[in-house]
């Protein structure tokens, strides 16, 4: 079942749920690497591509507190605070694209 599912993924043929489940649960990952790189191939031939990303956070003061970030701050009162104003965002970004990024997460 998983070889026949694999299959027709790698020809292009949409797959369900509930296959793409039993994908995940029960396929090699040699043999699902296999049918991605099929489809890319298909899709895009040899042409691979990326991108440079910049990042600007407008601030660093958090309220959601989760745990994962590593620059966040807690309260503004913390000297390490900061929250750019609008024209200090259009700088920043100015300086960040400057570098030759292609892309901007804000």
């Amino acid at each position: 079942m998983i070889d026949a599912i694999l299959s027709r993924a790698a020809e292009g043929e949409r797959i369900s749920a509930d296959e793409a489940l039993a994908l995940y649960e029960q396929a090699p990952l040699d043999d699902l690497g296999a049918a991605a790189e099929a489809v890319a191939r298909r899709m895009h031939g040899d042409e691979v591509t990326y991108n440079v990303n910049g990042y600007l956070n407008p601030t660093n003061i958090c309220v959601v507190g989760c745990g994962f970030c590593a620059f966040a701050v807690w309260t503004d009162h913390d000297p390490r605070a900061y929250a750019y104003s609008v024209d200090q965002l259009v700088d920043r970004a100015q300086q960040i694209s400057d570098t030759g990024i292609t892309e901007l997460h804000i």
